[in-house]
């Protein structure tokens, strides 16, 4: 198989189900992200206001979602990444497509042309050949 064929094969079967899998990864861990800020949310909602320490564990906690915001606002930047990716490679295959479907109506026109001709030529040699 040519490095072509290959390079088709991979972007036609192998590309996708990658991209959905990866995907399917990324909307998985945004969901777990959520899950555990939630829990965040509730334990920071639980400390014990009139604990010692109790500014300490809700500065912890804070900072601890705010690292898991930042995670999953990472995560949607490269769902849009894929998303704009994939985008990308349907506009090109759809340029592609009706660059083919042009070349293919030129080509078939030119075709008709030239067998037009050689219909003509040959009547006319026809007729030529029936003056003489």
């Amino acid at each position: 198989m040519s490095v072509q064929g290959a390079q088709d094969n991979y972007n036609k079967n192998t590309r996708p189900a990658k991209l959905a899998e990866k995907h399917e990864n990324t909307i998985k861990q945004i969901k777990e992200l959520q899950e555990l800020e939630r829990y965040m949310f509730a334990n920071l909602q639980g400390i014990n206001k009139s604990s010692p320490d109790a500014n300490e564990q809700e500065e912890r906690i804070r900072k601890r979602i705010q690292e898991l915001v930042t995670i999953r606002q990472n995560l949607f930047g490269k769902l849009k990444g894929m998303y704009t990716s994939t985008q990308i490679n349907v506009t090109r295959s759809r340029e592609d497509l009706a660059d083919q479907i042009a070349v293919g109506k030129t080509m078939q026109d030119e075709l008709t042309n030239t067998e037009e001709q050689k219909w003509f030529k040959s009547d006319n040699m026809n007729m030529t050949d029936t003056t003489n």
